[in-house]
């Protein structure tokens, strides 16, 4: 059985590494083979932003970040809904414009929060 978690001082420096399955993090010399270190950086919040958006309409912002790959966005409005049949947002990554569409019968605020990419 392999060693997956580590936390402790390792010569001058103190870690804490998860391993990914099948490999032992006591060995482990590329950072891809880990699930979790003390370098890797998390979700980190780059752009955020409210929206008003009508009943059955939509409504554009256009981020100023930019982005290799689609971005972690989360999503939250005023009438405590989750997204999804009632509202959503669809990002178009060529133009960076985050389109949010309300289906719902009144109007709302979007909070919208994007995150940048994880940094391997």
């Amino acid at each position: 059985m392999t060693s997956r978690i580590f936390i402790g001082q390792n010569g001058n420096s103190y870690q804490i590494r998860v391993s990914k399955p099948g490999y032992d993090v006591t060995t482990v010399t590329d950072p891809t083979q880990l699930a979790f270190y003390e370098n890797l950086s998390g979700l980190v919040p780059f752009e955020q932003g409210l929206v008003t958006v009508g009943a059955g309409a939509t409504a554009s912002v256009t981020l100023t970040g930019t982005y290799t790959y689609y971005p972690f966005i989360v999503l939250r409005n005023n009438l405590n809904q989750l997204p999804g049949n009632w509202y959503y947002a669809r990002l178009t990554l060529s133009s960076k414009t985050l389109t949010f569409k309300n289906n719902y019968s009144a109007s709302m605020v979007i909070k919208y929060c994007v995150f940048r990419e994880l940094d391997w």
